[in-house]
């Protein structure tokens, strides 16, 4: 239902079809169930990042509306109606002023027998997301198309380490004797009594048995799966540091971190978050601005995450402790 499409933005950015034919490999991969998997899993984690307060009407579902316009979309408009009071709806953004930004917003709702034209900052607020008018979804889908990828070989990789051994028996009795004894095994017996002649050999002269094992080599080697999980759970590490979602700073580093290091991490996780956070709140001041009258408390915009506060904790901690 997010799956809007920006006809028009304030800066100069190029159509979805040029970026598309622009990558490589193709992004045709983009249909198949994993990246749909990851695409709703990865924007739901990147939601969790901003606290929200809004007017007690605008709870519940309305509540998850306006979050899948600021994070699928990146920006909405929040207008007084005659009808049913202060709303906010997607809007279309049209016109440019002296600073090349958006002057104009037209709504288009079911409601309304024709599209509504508002002027922003008089009688509309935009609030938005990033200060380029756009979503997180570029971030998603860059991030969900490689788990996706990686995903695939999860699966071959699961296959590969089921591969056994393989006997060859040159009777049908050797054949049937060996059968019953790994299902024999396979059903938690430990101990299994045959008949040894089974293994005797048939010719005197050569001494060849009935039976031969070949086993498959280097099976050992052969599997990496713990190697491609760890891959996906640095791209899963490298999405949170992206959004602002607290996690280790280097998720394949063995030695114990030092502090220097741990706090380098928190500053590189919330660059993205603090940008966030900031433009929300600065379009939320022109909205509690134009709309003072009708707002029972601000529009206030915070960080779920807070890593400042975290490491003056553990600053704390470390003080008490010595």
């Amino acid at each position: 239902m997010f799956e809007f499409d920006n006809k028009y933005m304030p800066f100069d950015y190029e159509k979805e079809m040029q970026i598309t034919s622009h990558y490589k490999p193709s992004p045709k991969m983009r249909g198949n169930k994993a990246f749909k998997f990851w695409k709703r899993a990865l924007m739901q984690r990147a939601m969790s990042v901003i606290d929200a307060d809004l007017p007690d009407e605008w709870q519940g579902t309305i509540r998850d509306f306006f979050y899948g316009l600021l994070f699928y979309r990146g920006f909405l408009g929040i207008y007084y109606d005659n009808k049913y009071g202060l709303v906010f709806q997607p809007v279309g953004l049209a016109e440019q002023g002296f600073y090349y930004q958006p002057t104009k917003a037209l709504i288009s709702n079911p409601a309304y027998d024709n599209p509504v034209e508002k002027t922003i900052n008089k009688d509309i607020a935009i609030i938005k997301l990033t200060p380029d008018y756009m979503g997180v979804l570029d971030i998603v889908n860059y991030y969900a198309e490689r788990l996706a990828g990686i995903d695939g070989s999860i699966n071959i990789a699961i296959l590969n380490s089921r591969f056994g051994k393989l006997a060859l028996a040159k009777n049908k009795a050797a054949a049937e004797t060996m059968k019953k004894v790994y299902d024999a095994f396979s059903n938690g017996e430990p101990f299994k009594v045959i008949d040894g002649k089974i293994f005797l050999s048939d010719d005197m002269q050569t001494h060849e048995k009935p039976w031969e094992a070949m086993e498959l080599e280097q099976t050992k080697d052969n599997y990496v799966l713990d190697l491609i999980l760890r891959d996906a759970q640095t791209l899963l590490c490298s999405f949170d540091r992206e959004c602002g979602i607290p996690t280790l700073s280097n998720n394949q580093k063995k030695e114990r971190l030092i502090t220097a290091e741990a706090e380098m991490g928190n500053f590189d996780g919330q660059a993205r978050s603090l940008v966030w956070v900031n433009t929300l709140n600065s379009s939320a001041d022109i909205a509690n601005r134009l709309f003072a009258d009708r707002l029972e408390k601000p529009l206030k915009f915070a960080l779920h995450y807070d890593m400042s506060e975290q490491q003056a904790e553990d600053n704390t901690e470390e003080v008490d402790a010595e």
